[in-house]
């Protein structure tokens, strides 16, 4: 993968953080604690966990060495 696509990644994620206003693991536990189901949320954190795990792989594999 490139540099360039992964930035592309970096950027949704990041957009995703704004939508909902926290990181993916807050706004996880936040969907778990609320009481009415928010169907958007759902669809977004599996697109956004998506993300987070390609991003943090490229990272292990070519910044982390």
């Amino acid at each position: 993968m490139e540099f360039r696509e992964m930035q592309e990644f970096q950027k949704k994620i990041l957009l995703f953080e704004q939508k909902w206003g926290g990181n993916f693991e807050k706004i996880s536990k936040r969907l778990k604690k609320d009481k009415q189901e928010n169907f958007q949320l759902w669809d977004d954190l599996i697109v956004w966990e998506g993300y987070m795990k390609v991003f943090q792989e490229w990272q292990k594999r070519f910044i982390f060495k």
